[in-house]
């Protein structure tokens, strides 16, 4: 009988927080040992802990095989179906879109002439009504310009009226005219212009004579200068000659000096030039290296296979960053509370994990019981269903799936077979949630009792169980179950001290196992709504558990992101892109390649040319030293004959240019008096004309002076007076005329407007409805070009499908052929003999039993030996009844030992009781109040 043993409890802060341990060591059947001659006991424990899996396989019979074979063969068959059945029903969707669409299509052509009617209908009725506001538009325009040209002509002739009348009060202010007067001012007029033109021509005249002088002086000093030049040139000369006809020698060892020096700067010069000319060919080498076609292209192909590259990768890197994250356990633990980072945090079904991970924690902390919640249920965006109650069967599956993938990922890190789950075990651990509700069991472990008819009956042999709990809240939802089953698992792997970790061998150990969920309707504890089971089995006769009903696989993992990670398309896009790239940088690299050997080699021709042309100019200047030797030797020889030639030559250039400088000077001089005799000239006849003027503009205004008389004075004020008025008239006239003229282009305008949007309306319409007529005439294109379509998609998917199922098929053959070969005598003999082999190979090592438990065997040491052994390979034959061990079935002495008295080593517990099946309960640790 299983019961439940109480682990510890704990009090703080006024708060009850319950930690609960029960463990029962349940009972599996193994067949007897027989140690072989010259091996140790410990040696064949060892082997037969490692082969029990195989030990309990090579005992299916060959008909079991064979039924297995036509159950998978079936199974086969069963999904092979389904397959056509899908694929018909795809080919049938796929013919019923396609006519349904050309329903749709034709029936929008056939409604296609109403509709354009309408719109044309539509189009003259808003331009009617666009015509008729501008017609009204141009009226108020028309008439607000008439009305501010109104006002501007009432204005302007209010102001000529005002001018007018001021005008005609300053005349007839104005006095009349003295003949005195008349006179007094003709005077001054004459005085006045006489001795402005006495002043021009006074002032012309110092002008011209200044000039005069000062260009005379200037030409003077120039041929005073020429003539110093001149001499001077003279005289170096034939100092020059004196000189050189006495320095003959030592003159032409300098000019030969000279020479050679001018020869090696032609020579330097030369190779600069060169060196330039090679630097330029280099420089245009590189260029043309640098601006090579064939590189910039598959540059440009490179950059355009990066840009394709970057953009397919985007695709994944953007889904990628847009994935839900994975919740993690809070790090945040004290002994009093706990706090949540949003990692923590689980809103929807694609923050769970599933992977267990374990929390980092202060270890002073850690008080040997379970941590609070290390996740937090937000659930904000949980689209689960909703739970209350018994769940259904599927539900119980389901919830199953995820807590078989959470506890096989861990098995996977420990280096651990994935625990089998199997129809057969999911059946009965549903049973036992169902019969312990109808019990109405509260947080206590199931009896043995209970569960075992349904065991039985399905070949099963119950060894013990896990629990956890799920807190009540007033919504509940299949991923409220799930966060409890993975915060429950969490602390049973790694907060499982209070329990001497027990709950975690269990999980450990386990072989066979199956999940259900138990409504809670104890009201001894009333803060549950749910207790989560977690079933051990193992097989109730020799024959393997997975033979006795179909294997069941986990799925969560695989199918719960499946929609939030990028298409294995996509991924594929990415790698393509890569791959082109790759082979593109290749393609660029090898015509890199090409154009650096080629640059290299018109390089290196530049270079042969530069120094060809550097030993030239050598050569040249070797020759100019030569020369230089020899007309050395030559001056020095006729030095005299140079001499006098050079006398001769410097007396005449002097002559010669003596003659010329005198010429110059003589006809500068001339042409100076002569400008400047006529600049004279002309300004007398210009002061004559003007005093003539003067004259006789005084005569005439004096001969005409006179009293002006009253009607004299009325008469030249009238003459002012209408004058004024005319210019105002004329004004007037002028304002008249430009409005009336803004007017008429004012008018002009806005008709034009009107033409342009009666235009642009019979345009407009015109337009509509020749792409209307096109649009009807092509309709039956349109439709085919969207039937075309819309059959290459549905075709495509179609394809898909098919592929995708035939992918499936592949993997149901293979795993089906994988548990075939599982059970397949041949293949489970062939390595029951290789394990075999490997136990016979271990010998020399002993076996060490606690010492209370060596009491309990006495007798020869054969006898200890072989009892040693079968302690070792079967105490998984034992339960564990308030932690006392009591003989079962395998007929084993009895023993008192308590299982807290074990000496518990290393050793033994991994190879002594490696086969037991713990099974503890778990109830994970909370406040009972809210906080």
């Amino acid at each position: 009988m299983l019961k439940k043993n109480t682990g510890s409890k704990m009090f703080k802060n006024g708060k009850h927080l319950v930690t609960t341990a029960g463990a029962t060591l349940s009972v599996i059947g193994l067949s007897a040992i027989t140690v072989a001659p010259n091996v140790s006991a410990d040696a064949v424990v060892n082997s037969t802990v490692s082969t029990q899996q195989t030990t309990n396989q090579t005992v299916a019979p060959v008909s079991a095989y064979d039924q297995a074979k036509a159950k998978e063969q079936q199974k086969l068959d069963a999904i092979k179906t389904t397959q056509n059945d899908d694929i018909a029903q795809k080919k049938a969707d796929n013919t019923k879109a396609l006519e349904q669409k050309q329903q749709d299509l034709e029936k929008e052509q056939t409604a296609l002439p109403a509709k354009q009617a309408q719109d044309l209908a539509n189009y003259d009725k808003e331009t009617a009504t666009k015509e008729a506001q501008q017609k009204l538009d141009t009226q108020k325009a028309i008439a607000a310009k008439e009305a501010a040209q109104s006002k501007e002509k009432a204005a302007a002739a209010k102001q000529s009226t005002t001018d007018i009348a001021n005008k005609e009060t300053e005349l007839n202010a104005d006095p009349a005219i003295s003949a005195q007067a008349q006179r007094d001012a003709a005077t001054k007029k004459r005085d006045d212009a006489l001795a402005s033109a006495e002043s021009t021509k006074q002032a012309d005249t110092k002008q011209v004579e200044t000039k005069e002088q000062t260009d005379t002086k200037a030409v003077n000093a120039q041929a005073e200068a020429a003539t110093a030049a001149a001499t001077k040139s003279r005289d170096d000369k034939i100092a020059n000659a004196e000189y050189t006809n006495n320095n003959a020698e030592s003159v032409a060892n300098a000019k030969q000096a000279q020479a050679n020096k001018d020869a090696k700067a032609k020579q330097t010069q030369a190779d600069s030039a060169s060196l330039n000319t090679q630097q330029q060919a280099i420089a245009d080498a590189q260029k043309a290296h640098d601006n090579n076609a064939t590189v910039q292209a598959n540059q440009a192909q490179v950059k355009a296979s990066q840009d394709d590259y970057a953009a397919k990768q985007k695709i994944v890197n953007d889904i990628l960053a847009n994935t839900p994250y994975v919740a993690t356990p809070t790090n945040n633990l004290t002994d009093d509370a706990v706090m949540y980072d949003e990692q923590n945090k689980i809103h929807r079904t694609e923050n769970l994990p599933t992977e267990l991970k374990q929390p980092k924690y202060n270890e002073r902390q850690d008080k040997g019981y379970g941590k609070f919640p290390l996740y937090q249920a937000v659930l904000d965006q949980d689209t689960s269903e909703k739970v209350n109650g018994a769940l259904t069967d599927a539900q119980q599956k389901e919830l199953a799936d995820y807590a078989l993938t959470l506890i096989n990922s861990w098995r996977k890190s420990q280096n651990l077979k994935p625990v089998i789950w199997t129809q057969g075990t999911q059946d009965v651990t549903v049973t036992s949630s169902k019969l312990r509700a109808n019990l109405n069991m509260g947080f206590d472990h199931t009896p043995s009792d209970l569960i075992r008819p349904a065991a039985t009956a399905a070949g099963l042999w119950s060894k013990g169980e896990n629990m956890g709990v799920v807190s009540k809240s007033e919504t509940l939802t299949m991923n409220n179950l799930r966060v409890a089953i993975l915060d429950a698992l969490t602390n049973m792997i790694y907060f499982d001290a209070s329990s001497a970790n027990l709950h975690r061998l269990n999980f450990e150990k386990a072989e066979y196992m199956g999940f259900a969920v138990q409504p809670n309707t104890n009201t001894k504890y009333p803060n549950y709504a749910y207790y989560t089971l977690f079933g051990l089995f193992g097989s109730n006769d020799s024959r393997p558990v997975e033979s006795l009903s179909p294997v069941l696989t986990p799925t969560f993992a695989s199918t719960y992101r499946a929609n939030v990670n990028p298409s294995q398309a996509q991924y594929q896009a990415a790698t393509t892109s890569k791959n082109k790239l790759a082979t593109d940088e290749a393609t660029l690299a090898n015509s890199v390649k090409v154009n650096d050997e080629a640059f290299a080699n018109q390089t290196k021709a530049i270079n042969n040319t530069y120094n060809d042309a550097v030993k030239a100019h050598e050569t040249t200047y070797n020759e100019a030293v030569q020369q230089s030797q020899v007309t050395r030797d030559y001056e020095v020889n006729n030095a005299q004959s140079i001499h006098d030639a050079a006398i001769k030559l410097a007396n005449d250039s002097y002559d010669a240019n003596m003659a010329q400088i005198n010429k110059d000077k003589t006809d500068k001089l001339n042409e100076i008096a002569t400008t400047a005799e006529n600049q004279l000239q002309n300004i007398k006849t210009q002061y004559d004309k003007a005093a003539a003027q003067a004259k006789s503009t005084f005569d005439t205004e004096y001969a005409a002076a006179k009293d002006e008389t009253e009607s004299d004075r009325q008469a030249r004020h009238e003459r002012l007076l209408a004058d004024f008025k005319a210019k105002e008239a004329q004004k007037l006239s002028d304002l008249e005329n430009r409005l009336a003229n803004e007017l008429v282009a004012f008018k002009a305008n806005e008709a034009n407007k009107l033409t342009k949007l009666l235009e642009q309306r019979v345009n407009g319409r015109n337009a509509l409805a020749a792409s209307q007529k096109a649009t009807l005439v092509n309709f039956p294109a349109h439709i085919e070009e969207v039937m075309a379509s819309l059959k290459t998609q549905l075709d495509q998917e179609y394809q898909s499908l098919v592929a995708t199922k035939a992918k499936e098929y592949q993997a149901a053959e293979a795993k089906s052929q994988s548990y075939l070969d599982s059970i397949n005598p041949e293949v489970i003999a062939l390595k029951a003999k290789e394990a075999a082999q490997k136990a016979n190979a271990k010998a020399g090592q002993q076996i060490v039993l606690p010492a209370k438990m060596n009491t309990n065997y006495q007798g020869n040491n054969n006898q200890n030996t072989t009892q040693a052994v079968a302690l070792g390979t079967a105490n998984s034959n034992f339960q564990t009844t308030n932690g006392t061990m009591t003989r079962t079935k395998q007929g084993l002495p009895s023993t008192g030992v308590s299982s807290s008295s074990i000496d518990f080593l290393p050793s033994l517990l991994a190879a002594g009781i490696t086969a037991f099946g713990l099974a503890f309960g778990f109830r994970k640790q909370k406040y009972e109040n809210k906080h």
